[in-house]
C-alpha cells in the first residue's frame, strides 16, 4: 500500500490464500475490488481494516478490472 500524499510505503496487505493481485477499482461505498489472476477470484476488501470482505470466484484466469461509472467490469481469458 502507498500513501499518495506522503509518497511512501503505508504497509502491506496479505491476500492469502488468494494470489496474483493486480487489477483494482474503488466502489462507491469505499470498498476495494481486487482481481487475483492466479486464484481466479475478485476480492472485495475493506481498505481501512485491510480485510477481505468477500471473494468472488471467476470461471477463468487472466482477468482485469475497470470502473465505468457505477459499474465494475472484469474481463476473463477463456481457459
Amino acid at each position: 500500500m502507498v500513501d499518495l500524499i506522503a509518497m511512501k510505503s503505508a504497509g502491506v496487505m496479505d491476500t492469502r490464500p488468494y494470489s496474483g493481485p493486480h487489477g483494482m477499482a474503488i466502489h462507491t461505498d469505499g470498498s476495494l475490488f481486487v482481481t487475483c489472476d492466479k486464484s481466479n477470484a475478485t476480492l472485495v476488501i475493506d481498505p481501512h481494516s485491510r480485510r477481505i470482505i468477500e471473494a468472488i470466484q471467476m470461471p477463468s484466469p487472466g482477468r482485469d478490472i475497470q470502473s465505468v461509472g457505477f459499474a465494475r467490469l472484469t474481463s476473463n481469458k477463456s481457459p
